[in-house]
């Protein structure tokens, strides 16, 4: 009787029931506890599945890029406003930075602005090679507010090779002219958000050390059929390009570390920090002119250069300019003073400070301890109207503007 009975299916399945929940209480992932959240109305105890701890996954999906805000004098800016794609605004720290969290493939449009300063619109995402670097200029009463973002409409998918036909990994991708950057994957490919479907496209691969010099790309102009989806892009042949290398160094000739650059050329924008000894390296460059210049640093103004990038490695030494403010004298064609006028000084093409003159025509503007005379744009603006002078004379010697008035 007892050996039939092994033979019927409800005790097998007993059996079998009683071998796995075994097996999951050795394991560990079944454990009974007793809780009074497991009790029933009747008082029995009921089961608890509490699965082992294990340490939680990374989430890949998500990168966090952090962003520091200057001031026209290169100072730190502590509270500036901040606000990503429209939602509520935040404040930068103690250090002048915030962050910027995105989701695998996202772009976030970004808004800084600050008492006394221009807004500035940026585009972030985690394909961007530079530092996330933003620098306000002082606002002007005559100012208007910047243009948004042109929208990203729709993206364009290509892939990019060497000269031996082997993807190129790792590259940034980017629209000439446009704030979008993509990255290539293990097989050369890349899908690169687009405001226009008349972009050209520039490959720029920045290699490794001095004896590496990256790997440049640009397609001519395109004329894509289609402005939404994802639209096939040709494919585009890398070969070496060349790379800019230089120093930042003080009124003193002392290297400094930590200094922004930011080249322009080519309708290209890149941005890098000096390192140890005040040096910088950007490669991945075509052969062309560029002009490069150090942000202002901690009261110091940069001096830009225009720099020929006509060999595979081109040198550079960059400066920093002590500045202050200084009297600053405003008056007509006649030698009268002007009263009440705005006065914005421009140091290459970074505005430095914006002031109004008193009753004798005074104002103070920040300006370089030397070359007093060298880059510098003065625009005057006068009456309530704001009026623009018909033309506007800088006497460094004398420290005066003379101004035609119309």
């Amino acid at each position: 009787m007892l050996r039939e009975s092994w033979k019927r299916p409800s005790v097998l399945l007993l059996a079998w029931v009683t071998v796995v929940v075994m097996v999951f209480v050795l394991t560990g992932d079944l454990r009974v506890e007793r809780s009074s959240r497991g009790a029933t109305q009747t008082g029995a105890r009921e089961p608890v599945v509490v699965r082992p701890q294990r340490p939680a996954r990374p989430d890949a999906a998500v990168v966090v890029r952090s962003a520091r805000v200057f001031d026209a004098a290169g100072f730190l800016v502590v509270g500036a406003e901040v606000s990503v794609d429209g939602a509520a605004p935040v404040r930068t720290d103690a250090d002048g930075r915030f962050q910027v969290e995105l989701a695998a493939g996202h772009t976030a449009d970004v808004t800084v602005q600050a008492p006394g300063h221009g807004v500035r619109h940026l585009r972030v995402q985690a394909a961007t090679p530079d530092p996330l670097l933003v620098q306000l200029s002082p606002m002007a009463p005559w100012d208007r507010a910047p243009d948004t973002l042109p929208p990203l409409r729709f993206a364009g998918e290509g892939r990019v090779v060497g000269a031996d036909g082997r993807p190129v990994v790792g590259a940034a991708v980017t629209a000439i002219g446009g704030d979008a950057w993509a990255r290539t994957d293990a097989s050369g490919r890349y899908v690169l958000p687009l405001a226009t479907a008349t972009p050209v496209i520039a490959v720029h691969e920045g290699g490794n050390g001095d004896a590496d010099h990256g790997l440049v790309a640009r397609s001519e102009p395109l004329l894509l059929d289609r402005e939404h989806g994802i639209v096939p892009l040709p494919e585009l042949v890398a070969v070496a390009g060349c790379a800019l290398r230089g120093i930042v160094r003080d009124e003193h000739g002392v290297p400094v570390a930590g200094v922004p650059v930011r080249l322009r050329g080519a309708g290209l924008e890149r941005l890098v920090e000096t390192g140890s000894g005040g040096a910088f390296r950007i490669g991945g460059l075509e052969p062309g002119r560029y002009t490069v210049r150090p942000f202002a640093f901690r009261g110091m103004l940069g001096v830009p250069l225009a720099v020929s990038v006509d060999r595979a490695l081109a040198d550079c030494e960059l400066s920093l300019q002590p500045a202050s403010e200084r009297r600053l004298r405003v008056v007509d064609t006649a030698g009268a003073p002007i009263a009440d006028a705005a006065v914005a000084a421009t140091f290459g093409d970074e505005r430095t400070s914006v002031q109004r003159t008193d009753a004798q025509g005074w104002t103070r503007v920040r300006l370089a301890d030397a070359a007093l005379g060298d880059g510098w744009r003065f625009e005057v603006r006068v009456g309530d109207a704001l009026t623009s002078p018909a033309s506007t004379h800088f006497e460094p010697e004398q420290a005066t503007l003379v101004v035609a008035m119309p």
